[in-house]
């Protein structure tokens, strides 16, 4: 994980040991291996919450990678964005 200039898009240690996990079961085209690795983990983030969505999708589950991924960036009411859903550059 990169950092761009901005202390919240750096993750905590607990989280980028996960993400580590998860990068590597998904470069070994393991998704299932680094979805059970997420839901194995206390660990709660919305960092690990996109990591779901990635490894939902690569199994084909769409609809519920879609509905994982639109919590990170919409408001619950559906009609707007989070405040704290930052922008892709």
């Amino acid at each position: 994980v990169t950092a761009v200039n901005s202390n919240d898009t750096i993750p905590p240690p607990e989280v980028a040991d996960l993400l580590a996990q998860v990068e590597k079961h998904l470069a070994a085209n393991q998704p299932m291996k680094a979805l059970a690795a997420i839901e194995g983990s206390p660990v709660r983030s919305p960092w690990v919450d996109n990591a779901r969505g990635v490894c939902l999708l690569r199994i084909g589950r769409t609809a519920a990678a879609v509905r994982e991924l639109r919590r990170l960036v919409f408001d619950p009411t559906g009609f707007a964005v989070q405040a704290n859903a930052h922008p892709v550059h």
